[in-house]
């Protein structure tokens, strides 16, 4: 293949000629060679980068991203690769909550009379989820916190939802049973759930107490059942009066 004008590559490539300026102005792609008049002229080298960089933004990386993994060692592809995926994972996991609670609202809607108008209270609980953490969390916060899952990494995370999972079907077997909130069982139960929810919201601020405010005041003013899609509210409840009863004579 012989070198291509920039108007030539922006066709074949699927790019505006502005991209193409663009990514010159950042030095992400700059032209191997220039015609005697000083047109742009792209070599087999610059079309495999382009599409190297065309491949990365349709993943979702930032040009700055892109310029990192293109010019970086494999450490520097290899971490920002995992920080892309912890965020995707993070998106996705928000994506199906949030299709979760659509799903019933939908059923909801379907099983009532066709001329019955919508219940508000439905229509409320979809837009709650869908607005719930951009309204509590800053930008600049929801940069920590993906900043944050990479630091504390997908193994610990694992480990940590791993851990409330199995406290939790322990709470609510206790509940189940009827046993009182001062029995001994659920005091041991409290205590659990104390010093895990001290280890979560370490790893999840930590320690920043922008962070920490918010999360506080997201659980303070949400019900517990709108940010935990699925978890039966019962058993924080049931918790919070064991908590509450901790020590108590």
């Amino acid at each position: 293949m012989g070198s291509l004008k920039v108007g030539e590559l922006a066709r074949r490539a699927g790019v505006s000629v502005r991209a193409l300026h663009h990514y010159e102005e950042l030095g992400l792609l700059v032209p191997s060679g220039r015609t005697d008049a000083g047109h742009r002229l792209y070599t087999e080298a610059d079309v495999a980068r382009l599409a190297r960089i065309t491949a990365l933004t349709a993943l979702g990386f930032s040009l700055a991203q892109v310029r990192a993994c293109l010019d970086g060692d494999g450490d520097d592809l290899r971490g920002l690769v995992a920080t892309h995926l912890a965020r995707a994972r993070e998106a996705l996991a928000e994506q199906r909550e949030v299709t979760a609670r659509l799903e019933r609202l939908h059923a909801r809607l379907v099983q009532a009379p066709p001329d019955a108008p919508p219940d508000v209270d439905d229509l409320f609980e979809a837009v709650e989820v869908m607005t719930m953490i951009e309204r509590y969390y800053t930008k600049e916060q929801l940069e920590q916190l993906e900043a944050r899952r990479a630091a504390v990494g997908e193994d610990e995370i694992a480990r940590v939802e791993q851990a409330w999972a199995a406290l939790f079907a322990e709470v609510k077997e206790a509940l189940d049973r009827g046993t009182p909130p001062d029995a001994p069982v659920a005091q041991a139960l409290a205590r659990r759930w104390q010093a895990l929810t001290a280890d979560t919201v370490a790893g999840f601020t930590g320690g920043d107490p922008g962070l920490r405010g918010s999360l506080d005041r997201m659980y303070a003013e949400q019900p517990v059942d709108q940010i935990h899609g699925g978890f039966d509210p019962r058993v924080f409840a049931y918790m919070k009066e064991a908590c509450d009863r901790l020590g108590t004579p």
